[in-house]
């Protein structure tokens, strides 16, 4: 049972580890492309323009 159940756990740990990786770039790119495109819009329609780009 050992010996089956240690690569599963590796299998899952790396499977998190790639969507932790993934989910942090995800979040540095928007965080990056945000900050580009937010000095041409103003203040008020901030939060419709992040509609549209999460649609």
């Amino acid at each position: 049972m050992n010996k089956e159940s240690q690569p599963i756990n590796q299998v899952e740990a790396t499977a998190w580890v790639l969507i932790a990786i993934f989910l942090g770039l995800l979040i540095l790119f928007s965080y990056l492309f945000w900050k580009q495109i937010s000095p041409e819009f103003p203040r008020s329609s901030q939060s419709a323009v992040a509609l549209k780009v999460a649609m």
